[in-house]
């Protein structure tokens, strides 16, 4: 086997696809979960992230105002949270990611 040569510019090349396979991946997942958790909270009128249980009672907390919601709400909404807080900032460091090798790539072109 003829072991492949790779330089500079191809691995950029590759790494800068994968990172942007990676960012559309991502995006597809949070996105769409971003929405559903922002629009679930307003129909409740809170998160349970900001929520809290008392005595059974089942309340989600939207700036400052408490709303008493049923079991299976909460706990809806808490889900869509748990996720929105996984899969939301890796979102974020890839994408970063993406724009910085984005221009640093472009700086490299310009000295060459």
């Amino acid at each position: 086997m003829v072991p492949i040569r790779m330089t500079n510019e191809t691995t950029l090349r590759r790494l800068r696809i994968v990172v942007g396979m990676i960012c559309l991946l991502l995006a597809v997942v949070a996105v769409p979960n971003f929405l559903s958790f922002r629009s679930h909270s307003l129909e409740i009128g809170g998160s349970a992230l900001n929520g809290f249980v008392q005595e059974g009672q089942y309340f989600v907390v939207e700036h400052g105002k408490q709303t008493e919601v049923s079991r299976e709400e909460f706990n809806k909404s808490f889900q869509l949270g748990k996720i929105l807080l996984w899969t939301w900032p890796p979102m974020v460091f890839a994408a970063l990611l993406f724009v910085f090798q984005s221009k640093l790539s472009r700086s490299d072109d310009s000295y060459s």
